[in-house]
């Protein structure tokens, strides 16, 4: 389906401006340049009870200017208002449903059983398409020169759509991502687009992972192929409080993790799953949970130790990073440095 033009699509709410609102991505010709007919791009979003963004990654989505767009959404069993505004842009969607709250991969999935397209990808309901990034990742994704997925940067706005921050990808091994714990490497997943050949040959999302399915079919698909950077940002991610990352707490996620450990291939020794182990205990915010934990005086200090003590023996290294610093400085703020230096070593 040809991408509509802004003035097709609904009116933005009051007080909207700026892309997606206002604004839209140049419409592209009906064939490439070379005279060869653009790949259909199959983009599956699921959403639960995301009212306030659903409708702003709906427009990013269907303003791209693409001629081949298939645009999937699954509403997850929402109770809120959702339902209402995906249907006002149902003209425009190759499919919507809304029906039983099972899960976010099985939401997805369904969008990608349902795709015809030649390159897929899944956009949560709470992030976004930069603008033109279906044209870049179009011209990216060449198969018969061994590129079959592709990642880009992300910027990260707030829950007000203010731009935060920004995420580059970076992918130093790409022949091993069981490494994720051992490299600061990141792969942005709202700007990962792949062709249809790895749904054929890996398959779809694992239902049963909840909060890191995307990291377990990324390590699956890199078994097979390799992952090809684009240094520009494609999407959008959204960090707000009721983002799934911001409320879960990390003992949840941590099972996924050495789930995915367990069922690698097998060519990880004793010695390095234990390192990983580890690692993957010390994974990005643990050593920036030191200072929650120690306001909440409800928490008994050994834990506080604990904490400190599990993210020096994933990486001593931590002793260096300014991060682990700025932790133990927030979590015993208002003492001197040596009631500093007390509370962080006292016993109960």
């Amino acid at each position: 389906m040809r991408c509509p033009r802004l003035n097709e699509l609904p009116p933005p709410p009051a007080g909207r401006s700026g892309w997606p609102w206002s604004e839209e991505s140049p419409p592209l010709p009906a064939a490439r340049p070379d005279g060869t007919p653009w790949p259909t791009i199959t983009v599956s979003t699921p959403n639960y009870n995301f009212q306030d963004f659903i409708e702003e990654t709906i427009r990013s989505v269907l303003l791209q200017g693409y001629p081949e767009l298939e645009y999937i959404v699954t509403d997850d069993g929402s109770t809120d208002g959702s339902a209402e505004i995906i249907r006002k842009y149902e003209p425009w969607l190759a499919h919507w449903e809304t029906g039983e709250n099972r899960g976010q991969s099985h939401a997805i999935n369904q969008g990608w059983r349902r795709g015809q397209g030649d390159i897929f990808a899944y956009l949560n309901s709470d992030d976004c398409l930069k603008p033109g990034a279906l044209e870049v990742v179009a011209g990216s994704i060449k198969p018969d020169e061994g590129r079959h997925i592709v990642f880009g940067d992300c910027d990260v706005i707030d829950e007000k759509g203010k731009k935060i921050g920004y995420c580059r990808g970076r992918l130093p091994d790409p022949g091993n991502l069981l490494r994720y714990w051992e490299h600061d490497f990141t792969i942005p997943q709202p700007s990962v687009f792949f062709h249809r050949d790895i749904l054929q040959r890996v398959g779809y999302l694992d239902e049963t992972f909840h909060y890191v399915m995307d990291y377990d079919y990324w390590v699956r698909v890199s078994r097979h192929y390799g992952f090809y950077y684009i240094p520009q940002s494609l999407g959008i991610m959204r960090d707000h409080l009721r983002a799934k990352t911001s409320t879960v707490i990390y003992e949840l996620l941590e099972p996924e993790w050495f789930r995915i450990l367990k069922k690698s291939r097998g060519d990880l020794s004793p010695f390095t799953r234990g390192k990983y182990y580890l690692l993957a205990r010390n994974y990005r915010s643990r050593i920036l949970r030191i200072s929650a934990y120690a306001r909440r005086r409800d928490i008994p200090f050994k834990k506080f130790q604990k904490i400190i003590f599990l993210s020096l023996a994933a990486n001593p290294l931590n002793i260096f990073n300014p991060k682990f610093a700025s932790a133990l400085f927030r979590a015993t703020a208002g003492h001197s440095l040596a009631d500093r230096v007390k509370c962080i070593l006292r016993r109960d």
